[in-house]
Formats: structure tokens, sequence, C-alpha cells
């Protein structure tokens, strides 16, 4: 074969041209899609790559972060714990149905062992939230600012959880000062809030 033959091809008659001509065109045609061939194959394979880096990555940060979580397991543990203790206490200082009564008593007689007057102490309807019911408690007291100020260090020292809200003091027309609030104490539903769900 001369390599002028290879000039001289016309694509048309390569059926006609040399048998050495027509295997190096068969060869180069082979290759050619072997080439095409390999190149979306490998594309596919990079991409597929391409995608388990990714996934490899995405693995990698979750396992460190869940590392993270594992090496202080015990430490998340102790914590919980003392959570659990201090909502069992928190629980305690909240009154039960059958204390409320009792509770309002309390409050009526912190009052007065103060020196204050009630003109008002309108225990109201109880208000249901998430978790926990709240009973609101009107109050009108007549008094001086002192106290005021020891009721309102009483009820804060009371054994269950009792709160003053829109507290507006005044001076009525005997120039007394007098004290408008609400007073609300609270109380966790537990198991009936369980039940409703």
């Amino acid at each position: 074969m001369n390599l002028s033959e290879l000039n001289e091809i016309n694509i048309h008659e390569l059926g006609s041209a040399s048998l050495s001509v027509r295997i190096i065109a068969i060869t180069l045609l082979i290759l050619l899609v072997l080439g095409v061939g390999l190149y979306y194959d490998s594309n596919k394979i990079y991409q597929r790559l391409e995608q388990a880096r990714q996934q490899e990555l995405s693995l990698k940060q979750d396992f460190q972060a869940k590392a993270a979580q594992g090496a202080n397991l015990e430490d998340y543990q102790q914590q919980l714990e003392d959570m659990r203790s201090i909502l069992a206490t928190l629980l305690q200082q909240l009154p039960s149905e059958a204390e409320i009564p009792e509770l309002i008593v309390d409050i009526s007689q912190t009052a007065l062992s103060n020196g204050l007057q009630i003109n008002l102490f309108k225990p109201e309807q109880e208000r249901q939230q998430d978790f926990y019911s709240e009973k609101p408690i009107k109050l009108m007291m007549q008094g001086s600012y002192h106290q005021f100020a020891l009721f309102a260090s009483d009820i804060a020292a009371l054994p269950r959880i009792v709160t003053l809200h829109d507290i507006k003091l005044g001076h009525d027309d005997s120039q007394q000062m007098t004290m408008h609030a609400l007073a609300k104490t609270y109380r966790y539903l537990g198991h009936e809030h369980d039940y409703k769900q």
C-alpha cells in the first residue's frame, strides 16, 4: 500500500479500494465507534462516581455528627435525668385539682395576714392551655405600699406556684392605696391531657 493511495480515497468508492485501504478504513471506523462508546460510558461512570463522592461526603458528615453525639451520650443522659428531676420538682409545686380550693384560701389568708383589706376576691373559670390549665383570681385590695410588697413576697413564697399579673396601683377616694391584680395558679393536666390526644 502506498500513502498516496490514502490521499486519493473517495469515500463513495471505498468498496473498490484496495484491501489494505479498506482494512484501515474499517479499523478507523471501529476505533471511532469504540471511542464514542467509551466516551459516553465513561461519562456515565464519572457521573456515578461524583454521586458516590457526594454521598460519601454526606455520610461522613452524618457519621461525625453521630459520633459526637455518641461520645457525649453519658453527658446527655445525665442532662436528661437532671431535667426529669427539675420537672418533677416543678410539678410538685403545681396544685392538683383537689388542692385548688385550699390554695385559694391560702392566697386570701396571705392578704389578710399582711393587713390588706380585700374588696374583691373572685375566682374565675379555669382556662385550659396545651398541657396545663390556669386558674385566675381577680383581686382588689386596699392597704399601704409596704403591705402590697409583703403580700407579693409572701405569694412568691407559697409552696405552690402562684403568679401576679396586670397589677395596677392607685388611690381611692379615701386616699388609701388600692391594688387591682390577677393572681394565677396553674395545674398540670398530666394523664388527662394524654388521653385527650
